[in-house]
């Protein structure tokens, strides 16, 4: 309806009143109707939840949305979860959030035009009209605004905000659990706590994102984030990691790293047997060593090969029997295949980009073994399958709802259009995806909850 302004409008002011709790605007084209926002100030008074997606507004518009976003602020006083992306601008905005928003407990404003000074309007109720490095080191005893108390997620990735001003959020905000994809949360503790002491009580840090070469920062965050249960490391090109200590990270539940030598990866793995989550950019990755360490793996992401070869265990000792969504956006061998299709019985999403060498016969004897009648989604590209395995896969997997892509199997083209035909006539519960819906997903996609990640700044010492 965004296309047609005046009905947009029409039915918005029908639906929208003060019991509606969650706005979401997830389409730019919103953008282009100015009698959206007066009409979202004077109805919606008791959001708890309002959301803007990324690029929503121009850069030479944002301005213009700044009074909007104000005004937002002062007229919901129950916000709990405000996502406004890099649609902030400057200190007002901040300063009138901090002053009215007394409930928040996620400001997700990734992305924005925002500084280290810029967060001392959010946090302090009477803050100076210059803000000096010095005020940032040094305005712990300042009177905070109630949002400081109550916020749990301030998401800073891809801003103007340093090690310093994150320093300052992290003295100010004692409940604060995440900084988003920030690349400077190791520094910033750095610089509170130095290397090798451990935070003051109370620190409640449990996402840490940090992509650079330093082991001490991993050090840093192994010290002062005891109860870290999402951890990113990565890299701009490949490296070791030299840092020892993994039984720091105990409490880890989801971990992605991007290009780490596997070396390291296999290390590291090996004392976080709790991971329910992994995703790895690294090549030549065992992932029966994987399923060996990470017994309770319930996601698994791989976006470059793995290693061709695959260490089984020796005993009878299960791997892979908690899995349930595996995305490989490479090209694994016969093997890796044999693996994921054969011992991971309650898997309901596959996707690979290509499986070497599979065949029908070859997907008839998985079957046989792991009849995976839980798989609701498998997207399959370039793998020499023809009309005979989709049949068998239509027979064996009861639950599955999407298939794909047939279009880049041994399938005809008339055998494609007949079966898609034949899916809309009996009114078949299955989406037949014939060819690629969108790009494959990268390191940069969700670890967990949604978060972006973004290229790495440079520290204020010249390092990530």
């Amino acid at each position: 309806m965004a296309i047609d302004k005046g009905l947009l409008v029409g039915m918005l002011d029908i639906v929208l009143n003060i019991e509606v709790k969650t706005l979401e605007f997830g389409d730019s084209q919103f953008r282009c109707n100015s009698q959206i926002w007066p009409l979202v100030l004077k109805k919606c008074t008791g959001l708890q939840r309002f959301a803007l997606v990324s690029n929503m507004f121009t850069p030479d518009k944002i301005s213009d949305v700044q009074p909007f976003l104000i005004s937002l602020a002062s007229n919901c006083p129950l916000l709990t979860e405000l996502i406004l992306k890099d649609s902030v601008q400057g200190p007002l905005t901040l300063a009138a959030i901090g002053k009215s928003c007394h409930l928040l407990r996620t400001l997700d404003v990734t992305g924005s035009q925002i500084s280290c000074s810029d967060l001392v309007y959010l946090c302090v109720q009477s803050p100076p009209t210059v803000v000096s490095d010095k005020y940032l080191d040094s305005a712990y005893e300042q009177e905070f605004n109630p949002l400081c108390q109550t916020l749990e997620m301030l998401l800073l990735g891809n801003t103007r905000v340093r090690a310093r001003g994150a320093a300052f959020i992290l003295r100010v905000f004692p409940n604060l659990t995440s900084l988003g994809n920030f690349v400077f949360t190791a520094s910033a503790l750095k610089r509170l706590y130095g290397p090798k002491t451990r935070p003051w009580p109370g620190h409640k840090l449990k996402h840490a994102f940090y992509r650079g070469p330093s082991d001490v920062k991993l050090k840093v965050l192994a010290n002062c984030c005891p109860e870290l249960e999402s951890l990113f490391v990565g890299s701009e090109v490949p490296r070791r990691v030299g840092f020892h200590n993994f039984m720091a990270f105990k409490m880890l539940r989801r971990l992605a790293l991007e290009q780490i030598e596997c070396e390291d990866i296999m290390a590291w793995l090996r004392h976080t047997p709790n991971l329910v989550q992994l995703h790895i950019s690294s090549p030549g990755v065992d992932v029966g060593i994987v399923g060996q360490c990470c017994p309770l793996l319930g996601k698994l992401t791989v976006t470059e090969d793995p290693s061709r070869t695959v260490t089984i265990p020796n005993s009878e000792t299960p791997i892979y029997s908690k899995l349930q969504e595996l995305k490989m956006v490479c090209v694994i061998s016969l093997d890796c295949g044999a693996l994921f299709f054969t011992s991971a019985p309650k898997l309901r999403s596959i996707e690979i980009i290509r499986i070497r060498k599979l065949s029908d016969a070859v997907l008839s004897s998985w079957l046989r073994r792991n009849s995976l009648q839980f798989l609701e989604v498998l997207m399959l590209r370039h793998v020499e399958l023809t009309k005979r395995s989709v049949d068998m896969l239509l027979e064996r997997c009861p639950n599955l709802t999407r298939l794909g892509e047939v279009a880049s199997w041994d399938v005809r083209s008339w055998e494609c259009r007949r079966l898609m035909d034949w899916v809309a006539q009996e009114n078949y519960v299955l989406e037949l995806v014939p060819y690629p819906s969108r790009t494959p997903a990268t390191i940069r996609e969700l670890l967990t909850d949604k978060w972006d990640y973004w290229e790495s700044d440079e520290d204020t010492d010249g390092q990530p």
